[in-house]
């Protein structure tokens, strides 16, 4: 945050102001493919920049935190044109219980079941019936394996 502040003092300074004419003057006569550019000091347009820094912290290594405990600290000039997209990732990915991507699959689950359900659970009775007809048929042995026609009471 302290490098934000910086930049951002650095692009209102008027020494920066001259700087970056004298290398927009400069560099107006070279070819953009002109490999010189590679070796060169190249400035930002103080009127064109924009500072946006976006940092995490742990602070239960540091601070009187839960375990896992963070922040993330946020230095944007634009942070009201991405505010919304922001959290919105922000909160997808920050809880861990219940956890969004966890709730996603179980409604996706609650969906399949709602239109394949039926046949899903009458599937699994049929093999769950087919399985116990052929254990329990010999030559099997039925002293080492067999599976009861009803459940105990």
């Amino acid at each position: 945050m302290g490098a934000a502040a910086a930049l951002r003092e650095l692009m209102r300074d008027p020494e920066y102001r001259k700087r970056y004419e004298a290398f927009k003057t400069n560099v107006r006569e070279l070819d953009p493919r002109d490999p010189k550019l590679l070796d060169m000091e190249l400035l930002p347009d103080p009127d064109e920049v924009r500072v946006r820094v976006y940092e995490t912290d742990s602070i239960h290594k540091s601070m009187s935190a839960l375990r896992q405990g963070s922040i993330v600290v946020v230095a944007d000039q634009d942070f009201h044109t991405v505010e919304a997209s922001f959290k919105e990732a922000f909160f997808t990915h920050t809880s861990t219980s219940p956890n969004l991507q966890i709730i996603a699959s179980i409604d996706l689950a609650r969906r399949q079941m709602e239109l394949e359900g039926y046949e899903l659970v009458g599937r699994a009775t049929q093999l769950a019936i087919e399985t116990r007809r052929e254990i329990n048929t010999p030559p099997v042995d039925q002293q080492v394996l067999s599976v009861p026609r009803r459940r105990p009471r």
